[in-house]
């Protein structure tokens, strides 16, 4: 699969391509649907199947805020790379040019002239152009029968979005969230140097600051961490540590099960799979320590269950 990150470098076909469409946050089942949908129509038109994206997500773009993102821009990449045999995937610049471009001229300028777009497959709320004032039924004008319009997918009755996931997420719900994503949610980052006092209580743990993607319900989890392709069993803890510490930051950190490797610098990826209480802070640090015992005891049980 290829991937090209600006438009002029984007190479025309004369007989056209499938195309999808989207911000594609989180590729989740919803957007799974399209890409299975992109695939079988490409292969049954002879044509090259093309994802469209954006870079930055449009919504970061207007609101500019960290810990938004359920994936970034290479994830969702990887995630697709991983799951489907797509020809190319374009990333679009999402600028004050891209912002201002009127609806119609998106249509003709883009998806006509530039990509000579023979299929468009779009979910129903997909918005477009200046003020986000296209729609698809302005769409369905120019392609007629050569527009999908894809409806929003249900899973165990929930509706199947990013806005939905995000919100299930910030309320601890892990797992409606991953049944929605089709997989676990995870942060990917590099391990990062603490203070050391983890290790000093006897629960040694890897540090990980995110400042791009959205972050779970501060609290305890059982995890799975992905360490060169190896994958552990841990409990980690989301939050700003208000026992031990007074700055208030937002990290991530996970004791790895049966672990002793030194990670420092290296990239994990850490995949939360079930929720197990609140962070709070305790009077002492024994009460914390107590505390922590029993987090690492209930993860062990859990992780027994799931085998």
């Amino acid at each position: 699969m290829e991937v090209v990150k600006n438009l002029d470098d984007f190479h025309f076909l004369d007989g056209g391509y499938v195309v999808a469409i989207g911000n594609f946050d989180g590729v989740h089942v919803g957007h799974q649907k399209i890409f299975s949908l992109l695939s079988e129509k490409a292969k049954n038109l002879g044509k090259k199947s093309l994802i469209i994206t954006f870079e930055p997500n449009p919504k970061l773009f207007f609101n500019n805020q960290d810990n938004f993102l359920l994936t970034t821009t290479d994830e969702k990449i990887g995630i697709i790379k991983s799951i489907y045999q797509i020809d190319r995937i374009l990333v679009l610049p999402f600028n004050d040019d891209l912002k201002s471009l009127r609806p119609k001229d998106f249509i003709k300028k883009v998806l006509f002239e530039k990509i000579n777009t023979k299929f468009l497959i779009v979910g129903e709320n997909f918005r477009f152009g200046d003020g986000q004032s296209g729609d698809v039924n302005l769409l369905q004008e120019y392609f007629q029968n050569n527009l999908h319009v894809v409806s929003l997918q249900k899973v165990s009755e929930h509706i199947c979005s990013s806005s939905f996931i995000k919100k299930c997420l910030k309320n601890g719900e892990i797992e409606i969230a991953n049944k929605l994503l089709g997989y676990p949610y995870f942060i990917d980052d590099v391990v990062i140097e603490g203070n050391k006092l983890a290790t000093k209580i006897g629960f040694p743990t890897i540090n990980i600051r995110n400042h791009f993607k959205i972050l779970p319900k501060f609290g305890v989890y059982i995890v799975f961490v992905i360490v060169d392709g190896r994958r552990f069993n841990g409990v980690a803890n989301l939050g700003i540590r208000p026992t031990i510490d007074q700055n208030g930051q937002q990290i991530l950190e996970v004791h790895i099960l049966n672990f002793s490797e030194n990670l420092y610098g290296k990239r994990v990826k850490v995949k939360f799979i079930q929720f197990i209480r609140e962070e709070r802070k305790f009077e002492t640090l024994d009460k914390l320590i107590k505390q922590i015992d029993n987090d690492v005891r209930e993860a062990k049980n859990l992780f027994e269950l799931l085998l």
